[in-house]
């Protein structure tokens, strides 16, 4: 398959320069393998997911008052409520 992308100009001439001609498209092809998730990767895409749920961070975000409420291990109010 052949694909067109663009590249800056800094960045494709640093390409050029280390990356003999034919091996341009195995380089770019290990880069890929190396980065992109498997396809079956399913936690990932959930990760994905949630990581772009504007709702749910509002949501996470109220509960960043709970923060301090005392019930943390060694605080002084549960150090009070068990003796």
């Amino acid at each position: 398959m052949h694909l067109c992308i663009h590249l800056p100009e800094e960045l494709a001439g640093r390409f050029r320069a280390v990356v003999p001609a034919k091996r341009r498209s195995a380089f770019i092809a290990d880069l890929l393998r190396q980065a992109l998730p498997e396809e079956d990767d399913s936690l990932y895409r959930i990760a994905l997911a949630v990581e772009q749920d504007a709702a749910l961070d509002d949501e996470m975000a109220d509960w960043d008052a709970t923060v301090g409420d005392g019930l943390e291990g060694g605080s002084a109010a549960r150090r009070d409520l068990v003796g």
